[in-house]
């Protein structure tokens, strides 16, 4: 979904460039400004505000839009990025997780991980 939304952005920025030299200015502008609030609601909804462990020891990570369930072994590493400041990156075996680096007992979570899976890497501050 987000090559979509990556691909989408492209197209109305070829399409500003193209009405930028036919002398239509403000469309695309306002479509180009639509496409970066509409990325930022969906990557801001797609960021889990809630984790928490199931009693079989899964990780469950709760977004407005979707719910990951993980199993630890899964969990290849979590870092911190580059791009965002703020913010972890969880990867996993079928993709990656935003997560708020400010959650609540960041030391327990990040303990509580490494004691499940010995092998994840971790390189967070």
């Amino acid at each position: 979904m987000i090559y979509l939304l990556i691909g989408l952005m492209g197209i109305l920025a070829a399409l500003m460039g193209w009405l930028m030299l036919s002398g239509r200015v403000f469309v695309p502008l306002g479509l180009l400004q639509i496409g970066f609030l509409g990325y930022a609601v969906y990557l801001y909804l797609c960021i889990p505000h809630e984790l928490c462990w199931q009693a079989e020891g899964r990780l469950e990570a709760r977004s407005p839009v979707k719910t990951v369930i993980l199993d630890p072994g899964e969990i290849i590493s979590l870092s911190g990025t580059t791009f965002y400041p703020g913010f972890l990156r969880l990867r996993y075996r079928q993709g990656r997780l935003l997560l708020f680096a400010f959650i609540e007992d960041r030391e327990e979570f990040i303990s509580r991980l490494k004691a499940a899976n010995p092998r994840v890497e971790i390189y967070v501050w």
